[in-house]
């Protein structure tokens, strides 16, 4: 099922759509579970849904069109608490220090 979200960008598509800056070249592709994804939209359900938990999913890829200069930032903003379990909590937590201490930079989580 093909949604569009804001002008010019769709969900569930399936190739993504092109995106273009004075800085970047690309696709993104935006897959949102519909209420029924086995049914509405059985293309993703197998793909990305089946026997999982998520909602959507974001996929960007491109180039820059010359080297920046500075630092690239990189973000997602959740508006409500995650409702994570115990042991999907100690997981994050462990990666998310993890990636800390290996990229270098300033990583906020």
């Amino acid at each position: 099922i093909d949604h569009q979200i804001i002008p010019g960008l769709r969900a569930n598509t399936k190739f993504g759509i092109p995106i273009e800056s004075n800085l970047f070249v690309g696709r993104i592709l935006v897959i949102v579970r519909p209420p029924n994804s086995e049914v509405d939209d059985p293309y993703y359900h197998e793909k990305i849904f089946s026997k999982k938990k998520r909602h959507f999913e974001i996929q960007i890829q491109g180039r820059f069109k010359y080297a920046p200069s500075g630092t690239v930032w990189c973000g997602v903003e959740v508006n409500e608490c995650m409702k994570l379990g115990l042991v999907s909590r100690g997981l994050c937590n462990l990666l998310l220090r993890l990636v800390s201490k290996t990229v270098p930079g300033d990583m906020h989580y």
